[in-house]
């Protein structure tokens, strides 16, 4: 949604406020488990450990005063744009790049092979067994777990199976244990802009995500460790907007990403006869949504991965029919 508001003639914005939300956020995990048994009851087991933020409006309405914009000798103009839940995606700026459906993921880069042993594992293996060849057939079987994480505990957090999975996951987790996250901490951060002096009513309120780390474990070993993006602990601070200049034009551009974060920032003042311009790039492209270009070619990928992962459970399993 795009908001533009424009008056020449040294004609000035309707008095009113402009309201917005900030980003909030949840993070979640999805382990896709793939189990098989040799022979001799030895139990293979191949996780591939995907991490994701979803971004969506927070309840609290912040505002922009436009007839604090307003100046006696100058012409009011300002562009805002907002998502369709009233994030801020840009001001004076167009923004793109931003798929709001789309879940950024972080994509562990291989599977990881697991050996289950010892007096316990091999006590419950020869059930266990027989169950993952009873739900699996002839192939290995595969088994998806998928939760959202509260990352206010610091326990241990049990990752659901798919519902259409639960059947088949449930009674083999009693044997060999399920799949588990854990909050390790989070990660202080600091504002790409920091301001000097009072901002009366021209200011945007914006929030810079924070990092947590997690730690997932299937059964007893643990299979990924690593950091998230998350606004649960991001820092909060204000962008100033130009105060209206009775000579020449201030202006203020800004782009914002999905996560809130400030993707680029852009100040330009001129006096109407030499013109003088600072560019800031906030250079956090690692806040960005992905296209729908690239969330399809990384479920293509994901979807690889799942056969390479039931390849390499074969080849450990079977190394005679391993193709």
């Amino acid at each position: 949604m795009i908001v533009s508001l424009g008056l020449c003639s040294c004609a000035s914005l309707p008095k009113g406020k402009l309201q917005y939300h900030l980003a909030d956020s949840e993070v979640a995990v999805k382990v896709t488990r793939v189990l098989g048994c040799n022979v001799s009851f030895e139990i293979f087991a191949s996780n591939t450990v995907q991490p994701s933020t979803r971004y969506f409006a927070e309840n609290t309405v912040h505002s922009i005063d436009l007839s604090s914009l307003n100046g006696a000798l100058s012409d009011a103009d300002i562009k805002i744009e907002l998502t369709e839940d009233g994030r801020l995606t840009a001001i004076n700026a167009t923004s793109t790049g931003q798929g709001e459906a789309i879940l950024k993921a972080a994509f562990t880069t291989g599977a990881t092979l697991l050996k289950l042993t010892g007096a316990a594992g091999l006590s419950v293996a020869p059930d266990a067994c027989k169950k993952i060849k009873q739900f699996g057939g002839d192939k290995p079987l595969t088994l998806i777990y998928e939760g959202k994480l509260n990352l206010a505990s610091s326990q241990a957090q049990v990752v659901p199976p798919r519902a259409e999975d639960a059947a088949y996951a449930d009674p083999i987790d009693i044997l060999i244990g399920g799949v588990t996250a854990i909050v390790l901490g989070h990660d202080a951060v600091e504002p790409p802009f920091v301001t000097q002096g009072g901002l009366g009513e021209r200011r945007v309120k914006a929030k810079q995500p924070g990092y947590v780390s997690i730690e997932v474990s299937s059964g007893n070993a643990v299979v990924y460790r690593g950091k998230v993006l998350s606004t649960e602990f991001g820092a909060a601070y204000e962008i100033p907007l130009p105060a209206p200049a009775a000579f020449g034009k201030k202006a203020l551009a800004i782009t914002f990403a999905e996560s809130g974060a400030v993707k680029s920032m852009q100040f330009a003042s001129t006096n109407g006869s030499a013109a003088a311009l600072n560019a800031v790039d906030a250079g956090l492209k690692f806040a960005a949504g992905d296209t729908a270009a690239q969330k399809a070619a990384e479920l293509k990928a994901e979807s690889d991965l799942i056969v390479q992962q039931q390849r390499l459970i074969v080849c450990k399993t079977d190394p005679a029919n391993c193709k």
